[in-house]
């Protein structure tokens, strides 16, 4: 899982930008959701699209990841 990133500084979002709707944006996280977002360092707007990456990891009986 990553935080948005903006497109036009590199500025990435922290915890509390990205998943506590810290500000003025808010950050939809349903796959395939949009989110508007404004840099909170450039003030730049951009655009983030929410997508799920669904992977396999080999475990043992009680779900312990080797």
């Amino acid at each position: 899982m990553s935080n948005p990133t903006c497109p036009h500084c590199e500025y990435e979002f922290d915890e509390d930008e990205a998943w506590n709707h810290k500000g003025a944006n808010t950050v939809n996280s349903d796959d395939g959701d949009i989110s508007d977002l404004d840099c909170p360092h450039c003030k730049a707007k951009f655009h983030v699209v929410c997508h799920h990456d669904i992977n396999w990891k080999t475990c043992d009986e009680h779900g312990d990841i080797y």
